[in-house]
């Protein structure tokens, strides 16, 4: 009974504290669905494959996205026609590797590739 009450307040408080930057992903996320227009997204981001690549590394990079909000802000990507290139350099520039993550570019790319984003 005692492990099944620490697990519960351990999930718990790993929720509180990764809330606000999973609610932040999330947000992003249903912005990009809601207000994205997928033709103009993807005109401008077709003109202009290597800008779209470096805006979506940096995004990705320096976004304090947990794995849950950078798998949220993919699946908006996805679903709004964003280039291919821009969504595989957001994706292998968040720094956090998850193992939904690793399966979702194991599955995508390679296993090789999730293995060597994973260790580096």
């Amino acid at each position: 009974m005692n492990l099944i009450k620490d697990t519960i307040e351990y999930l718990l408080a790993t929720l509180v504290h990764n809330a606000p930057i999973l609610l932040f992903g999330i947000i992003v996320a249903a912005a990009i669905a809601v207000y994205g227009n997928p033709d103009k997204i993807r005109a401008r981001l077709s003109n202009r494959a290597t800008t779209s690549v470096f805006v979506t590394v940096a995004f990705g990079a320096f976004t304090p996205f947990c794995a849950c909000g950078t798998m949220a802000v993919v699946v908006a990507m996805l679903s709004t026609a964003i280039p291919w290139s821009a969504i595989m350099a957001f994706l292998t520039s968040s720094p956090l590797m998850s193992p939904d993550e690793f399966i979702l570019i194991s599955g995508i790319i390679s296993p090789g590739f999730a293995i060597a984003l994973t260790v580096a």
